[in-house]
C-alpha cells in the first residue's frame, strides 16, 4: 500500500502489525527495538519507550515532530530522535550522490 495514500490511523496499524509479527518470529523480544516511520504531515510515528512488540495499541503509538517534541501518545524513545536525525541526513548525502551519478 502506498504510504502517502494511508490514513494516519492505517500507519498506525500497520507499525503494530508489523512489530507483533517480528515479536512473533523472535526477532524483537520485551522492549527491544523501535519502528518508525514519517507520517504525511512532517511528524513521526514511533513505538513507545520500553514497549513490547507484541503488545503494542496502535492508539498508544508516540508522535514526534521535527524538534523531537512529544505531541501525542505513549513516552517516544529517546533514540528516536537520533534515529530520525540519521535518516534525514543520509536521505541528503544519498540525493547528493544520486545528483552527481546524474550529471
Amino acid at each position: 500500500m502506498n504510504k502517502e495514500l494511508m490514513t494516519e490511523q492505517q500507519l498506525r496499524e500497520q507499525i503494530v502489525t508489523m512489530a507483533r509479527s517480528m515479536f512473533e518470529r523472535g526477532y524483537a523480544t520485551g522492549g527491544a527495538g523501535n519502528l518508525s516511520l514519517k507520517l504525511p504531515n512532517g511528524h513521526f510515528l514511533a513505538t513507545p519507550t520500553g514497549s513490547s512488540f507484541g503488545r503494542l495499541i496502535a492508539e498508544e503509538l508516540s508522535v514526534v515532530d521535527i524538534d523531537g517534541n512529544h505531541i501525542s501518545g505513549e513516552k517516544p524513545s529517546k533514540k528516536s530522535l537520533f534515529i530520525w536525525r540519521f535518516i534525514e541526513i543520509t536521505q541528503s548525502v544519498m540525493r547528493l550522490c544520486i545528483c552527481i551519478l546524474l550529471t
